[in-house]
């Protein structure tokens, strides 16, 4: 699987990636970050994996991301 990434089959992880929500602070700055009382521990984890697989040499290109479940 060159240029992609492929995250693990977890509903839970599904969920806190799709329920993300990104803001723009009144300066122009944007983050992403979960909703109140919401929980984003796995998004982060992935999101992590994928930084250290480009620090590690392994450039994964994201183009797409694709969920499948079942």
């Amino acid at each position: 699987m060159s240029g992609q990434v492929e995250l693990l089959d977890s509903a839970r992880l599904v969920k806190q990636l799709a329920s993300l929500e990104r803001r723009t602070s009144r300066h122009g700055r944007d983050s992403v970050d979960h909703a109140p009382r919401q929980h984003d521990d796995l998004a982060n984890v992935a999101a992590g994996a994928c930084v250290l697989a480009v620090a590690e040499g392994r450039r994964p290109r994201v183009s797409q991301v694709r969920f499948e479940l079942g």
